[in-house]
C-alpha cells in the first residue's frame, strides 16, 4: 500500500542517489579527477532541480545563523537575508536550475 515518506526516509533516498552518483563518477576510468568531480557535483545539483527521476526538486535556502548579520554589517560586508517565515523561505529559493548555471558564470567571465 502507499504511503507518504517520512523525513528520514526522503533524506534516505537523496542520500543514496548521492552515493550511487559518487560511486558512478568514481569508476570512470577515461575521466579526469576534475572531470569526476565536477560530474558529482552536477550530479547533486540534478538532484536538487528535481531534473532526477528519483527524487522531486528541493527547496535550497541559506539559513543563517542569527549572528551573522550583525557580523557583517560590523564588517561591512554582504549579508544574506533573514528568514522569518514561509514567504521569506520561497522568495530566496536558490534552488531550480543550479545544474544549468553550474558553469555560466565561469564561462562569462
Amino acid at each position: 500500500m502507499s504511503k507518504q515518506l517520512t523525513p528520514q526516509e526522503m533524506r534516505e533516498r537523496f542520500l543514496d542517489q548521492v552515493r550511487s552518483d559518487i560511486n558512478y563518477w568514481a569508476n570512470l576510468p577515461d575521466k579526469t579527477p576534475e572531470e569526476r568531480c565536477s560530474g558529482v557535483a552536477h550530479s547533486i545539483l540534478v538532484l536538487l532541480d528535481g531534473c532526477s527521476m528519483n527524487f522531486p526538486s528541493c527547496l535550497v535556502v541559506p539559513l543563517p545563523h542569527e549572528s551573522d548579520k550583525e557580523f557583517h554589517i560590523e564588517e561591512n560586508t554582504d549579508y544574506f537575508p533573514d528568514i522569518i517565515n514561509i514567504k521569506d523561505v520561497m522568495d530566496n529559493d536558490i534552488g531550480g536550475g543550479l545544474h544549468d548555471n553550474l558553469y555560466k558564470r565561469r564561462e562569462n567571465g
